[in-house]
C-alpha cells in the first residue's frame, strides 16, 4: 500500500468524520444550558476538518505528480 492510497483512504474516512462535525456545529447554536459547545466551538470543529482534509489533499496531489 502505497503513500498516495494511504492518504486516500484517511481522507474518505474524514468525509464520514464530517458529519460528527456538522453536528457540533449545530449543537453550539442551540442552548447552552446542558454545558454544550459554544458556537466557536462549532465553527473551530468545521475549520479543522476542512483545514485537514485540504493539507492532505495537497499532499496526495504532490504524491501523485512525483508518480508521474
Amino acid at each position: 500500500m502505497d503513500s498516495a492510497t494511504k492518504i486516500n483512504l484517511v481522507l474518505f474516512l474524514m468525509m464520514f468524520n464530517i458529519i460528527p462535525n456538522g453536528h457540533l456545529i449545530a449543537k453550539g447554536f442551540r442552548s447552552n444550558d446542558n454545558g454544550g459547545l459554544s458556537i466557536i466551538d462549532g465553527i473551530l470543529g468545521a475549520i479543522a476538518t476542512v483545514a485537514s482534509i485540504w493539507i492532505l489533499k495537497s499532499v496526495r496531489n504532490k504524491l501523485i505528480q512525483e508518480k508521474l
